[in-house]
């Protein structure tokens, strides 16, 4: 709800009771992200813990912020020390990890490395939630066959799982009907997601963006991607709330207002200003501010 005072109070209230729950510490070095909190984030990331539980979360979590910011090789390190403790190579820890770094690197392009830990989390996972994640990566990563192969699946499995029916498998579709060029279709399937995107960190918004973009409506384009970048809370630590600033710029740019499309370039060229060189998204995003000057 992007309250974030608030969020922090309930942690201290938390702490001061002496509750325990593997991702209470991940989820208030979150917080910190989202405040733009930079000493308590160091603090959390520096902090020395036993548990392995809880360090692999804000390993996790650690890994989601440098990918946010474009670092990917720093974050891949991140995910791979998450799993070097052979407690946390079972569930649900395997399979919720690969899921997540599968659709930070599809929303940044990386396809080569999205599809095998797309597959590997498939292969291994019990849970509806990181088996839809995983399949959305595949979609986002080009493997539409695939993609929709599980999809049908994951709708028989579960016919009456609210979020699964009403927001990982309408998104899923709808990114394999933009890759078809079939943007019509994409909205047509995201107006089921609509009620439920934020809890799945607006992820319908922002291909509903996409789809606008590719039927020549950037007005409408741009109301999504204002809606991903107005509402951190809901979009948490996900790459693809970086790019939004990209994709804002794209939008603008095809309504012919260059001065106002190179700001959000320049937006999301800020955040990745230390991001690796080699991310497909980050080279597009040079490319096309150079032609906006």
């Amino acid at each position: 709800m992007d309250r974030f005072d608030e969020a922090v109070a309930t942690y201290e209230e938390a702490k001061a009771q002496r509750i325990e729950i593997a991702n209470l510490s991940s989820v208030r070095l979150e917080i910190a992200f989202l405040q733009r909190d930079q000493v308590t984030m160091e603090q959390m990331s520096q902090a020395h813990v036993t548990d392995p539980h809880i360090r692999n979360q804000l390993l996790g979590t650690r890994a989601r912020i440098e990918q946010y910011y474009g670092r990917f090789h720093r974050g891949r390190g991140l995910w791979e020390q998450s799993m070097e403790d052979p407690q946390r190579q079972e569930f649900p820890w395997k399979t919720w990890s690969l899921s997540v770094h599968a659709l930070t690197e599809a929303a940044a392009g990386n396809s080569n490395l999205a599809l095998p830990l797309a597959r590997q989390a498939l292969a291994v996972s019990r849970s509806s939630r990181d088996k839809a994640r995983a399949t959305l990566s595949l979609a986002f990563a080009g493997d539409d066959d695939t993609a929709e192969e599980v999809t049908r699946a994951l709708d028989r499995e579960f016919p009456d799982d609210t979020i699964i029916q009403g927001f990982w498998l309408p998104t899923t579709r709808a990114v394999v009907d933009l890759h078809r060029n079939r943007p019509d279709a994409a909205i047509l399937e995201l107006q089921r997601a609509g009620q439920y995107e934020q809890f799945g960190s607006l992820l319908p918004a922002y291909v509903r963006g996409e789809a606008y973009l590719k039927l020549g409506q950037p007005a409408r384009g741009a109301v999504e991607f204002r809606k991903v970048l107005e509402h951190p809370g809901w979009t948490n630590i996900w790459d693809f709330a970086a790019i939004a600033h990209l994709q804002l710029g794209r939008a603008q740019a095809m309504t012919g207002d260059k001065a106002v499309a190179r700001k959000s370039y320049q937006d999301f060229l800020m955040l990745w200003k230390d991001a690796d060189a080699d991310v497909p998204i980050y080279e597009q995003a040079k490319a096309e501010y150079a032609k906006l000057q």
